[in-house]
């Protein structure tokens, strides 16, 4: 059976930005789309919380290297451009709880796309292990 030429391809209809915010508002956890210099371009709804929560705006001209990430754009452009495909830098919440935001370049056009979200946390097999080590250690504590 053949394929369809159709479906090997992507569509080529050129996107009105007002459809891509949409379609962005769509995820659940909070994007943040910038320009190589840091400037936002794209923000969703739950990226727009996440500044506001910080205090931020994007409209406002928020950066996200010097007002999100708190580094040196040339920091993590480099290792984008050195052949990383994805980075991950701990950040802090308006809550002060650690949280991690993943990093990816667009290399079509020089953008950087980023996902926030939770930091990676601990299973229930990896924090049944730690008690029983602490566990452990109270136990010969109490010995000696």
């Amino acid at each position: 059976m053949e394929r369809s030429p159709i479906l090997d391809q992507p569509a080529q209809i050129p996107l009105p930005f007002t459809i891509v915010s949409a379609i962005l508002d769509c995820v659940e956890q909070p994007l943040l789309i910038a320009d190589g210099e840091g400037r936002l371009c794209a923000v969703n709804r739950q990226g727009k919380r996440y500044l506001k929560s910080h205090g931020l705006n994007a409209s406002r001209g928020a950066n996200l290297f010097q007002d999100v990430f708190k580094v040196s754009p040339k920091t993590v452009l480099e290792q984008m451009r050195n052949g990383e495909h994805e980075l991950s830098l701990p950040l802090a919440d308006a809550g002060g709880n650690v949280a991690r935001a993943r990093i990816r370049l667009i290399t079509e056009v020089g953008w950087i796309a980023v996902a926030l979200g939770p930091a990676m946390e601990t299973g229930p097999a990896e924090d049944a292990g730690i008690d029983q080590t602490l566990d452990d250690l109270l136990k010969e504590r109490e010995v000696t």
